[in-house]
């Protein structure tokens, strides 16, 4: 009877945890002036997804993970979004900053795998991690080019733990220090033949700044 009664007690709980809104904590934001249910944020600020964002500048951004999933997540004001807008409805229309869901089976190549995962566009703000099963070593690795004015440049990409590192890096040309714009990045992969296997192009890539004034 004690063991039934603490599995109804259980029972009845459970849901009230399942609906609870998942919360968020704030690892960067780009500007003193967003603002989190009328408070100024700042890194380290935990607040739920019904929380809502005053934003007074494009592109100002906060990066953040989930308490719950522990993904992270960058958030950005774009000339679409509303001045004032809950967290749910900014991550509903945000991509998740490293890949999305492939619906892949296995029996696809990593190739194959790699290219359904890498979403069309990204808000670049540190880094971009994509995972991929390709082999990295001195003779493969991945390659990102795009084109900067009338120059197409083509940088080799860091792989760290499985995961190919976008970051502004891209800008940096034979020691120079190249002002980040927006992009459309193309990605091939190197070969143990010493050929490019091409990935995916036409990457959108919207250059988040370090902090706004």
């Amino acid at each position: 009877m004690k063991i039934l009664l603490i599995f109804l007690l259980a029972l009845l709980m459970w849901p009230l945890g399942a609906d609870s809104p998942q919360k968020y904590k704030v690892l960067y934001v780009n500007s003193a002036d967003v603002t989190v249910n009328g408070k100024p944020v700042k890194v380290g600020d935990v607040f739920d997804q019904n929380a809502i964002v005053r934003w007074t500048k494009e592109r100002q951004a906060m990066k953040v993970i989930g308490l719950d999933d522990h993904k992270r997540y960058v958030m950005v004001n774009k000339p679409t979004e509303q001045n004032n807008i809950s967290v749910l409805d900014i991550l509903t229309h945000t991509s998740h900053m490293s890949t999305h869901d492939n619906g892949m089976g296995q029996e696809a190549s990593p190739r194959d795998r790699l290219e359904q995962s890498i979403a069309p566009h990204y808000d670049l703000l540190d880094s971009i991690l994509i995972p991929s099963t390709l082999p990295v070593n001195k003779n493969c690795y991945f390659l990102g080019s795009y084109k900067y004015g009338d120059t197409r440049l083509t940088k080799p990409l860091r792989c760290v733990s499985g995961q190919i590192v976008i970051d502004k890096n891209l800008f940096v040309v034979d020691g120079e220090h190249l002002e980040p714009r927006d992009i459309l990045l193309t990605i091939d992969y190197m070969t143990e033949q010493g050929l490019p296997m091409f990935v995916k192009d036409n990457i959108s890539l919207t250059i988040i700044p370090e902090w706004v004034p």
